[in-house]
């Protein structure tokens, strides 16, 4: 097993901090939990060798890979119906979207157009997701994805050094 710091860990309402890892892993890293304590991230292996995974409260892990990747799957976010959202990096390292949902099947997702690299952020109830994207002068938009896969682009408003997403309420916002 590898040290503390490398775990993931979980941090209940009374200050209890629970870690875990996989008993394969360099480093474990959780990056969102919903409401009924499922927790989704990633872990290292190796160089490129980095699956996402899902954890249930018991402390089961569901290891997954989306297609394509070649250096990793880093899932964001999780819904409390167990939907997914992340993204995953193909051979040369450029990133694509992914939406995993609670039955396992994942759909992954680009960016179209003069899209380079595309990063999901969030999801919501409704399956609507967000992130961000780099043209190809190396600019950052926002996009939102609907529940149907189709993708709007946006920019924020005088946006100086780029337009990242991070968020998106279950109205949309």
């Amino acid at each position: 097993s590898v040290d503390q710091e490398n775990k993931g860990f979980l941090r209940a309402p009374d200050g209890t901090v629970t870690s875990f890892d996989h008993p394969d892993s360099k480093v474990t890293a959780a990056y969102g939990i919903n409401s009924a304590g499922i927790a989704t991230g990633y872990y290292s292996v190796d160089e490129g060798n980095h699956p996402g995974f899902v954890r249930q409260p018991d402390g089961t892990l569901t290891i997954f890979h989306a297609a394509g990747d070649d250096s990793g799957t880093f899932p964001n976010a999780i819904t409390n119906k167990g939907v997914v959202v992340g993204s995953y990096y193909d051979l040369y390292s450029t990133p694509h979207g992914f939406l995993r949902h609670a039955n396992g099947n994942i759909a992954t997702f680009d960016v179209k157009g003069d899209a380079f690299g595309t990063n999901a952020m969030d999801v919501n109830a409704n399956n609507v997701s967000t992130g961000h994207w780099g043209d190809a002068d190396g600019t950052v938009h926002g996009f939102v994805r609907d529940a149907k896969g189709k993708i709007k682009k946006f920019d924020a408003p005088a946006a100086v050094s780029g337009t990242f997403p991070q968020g998106v309420s279950d109205a949309g916002t």
